[in-house]
């Protein structure tokens, strides 16, 4: 292999790894549950954000969400509990490359 060759081969594999320029950035939304009188109770979790779900796991009172990517902007977020009237809103502006860790706060009777 020639040294042009190599160096073009060297280029081209750094280059696999990073955003594209033209990738649009986004953001990066989690949700944490915090329910400290309901033990260890489980519950099936359904998240939106703007209405559309993105997911649905199995969670108890102090676990967090795996982590849903979002365009920045004007957003909803919300977690509902399948199958009861229980859900949790919160409308805020996100950024690029933010982070945002929506706290549901669940109390058990």
């Amino acid at each position: 292999m020639r040294l042009s060759q190599w160096i073009a081969a060297v280029f081209l594999f750094l280059g696999i790894g990073c955003r594209s320029p033209t990738e649009p950035p986004f953001a990066i939304v989690q949700f944490s549950i915090q329910a400290p009188l309901c033990g260890g109770s489980v519950y099936n979790w359904q998240f939106s954000i703007d209405g559309v779900v993105v997911g649905t796991e199995m969670l108890h009172g102090s676990q967090t969400s795996q982590l849903y990517h979002t365009p920045p902007g004007d957003r909803v977020l919300t977690a509902a509990i399948i199958g009861t009237q229980f859900s949790s809103e919160t409308r805020l502006t996100l950024r690029a490359d933010q982070t945002f860790v929506h706290i549901v706060t669940l109390y058990c009777s």
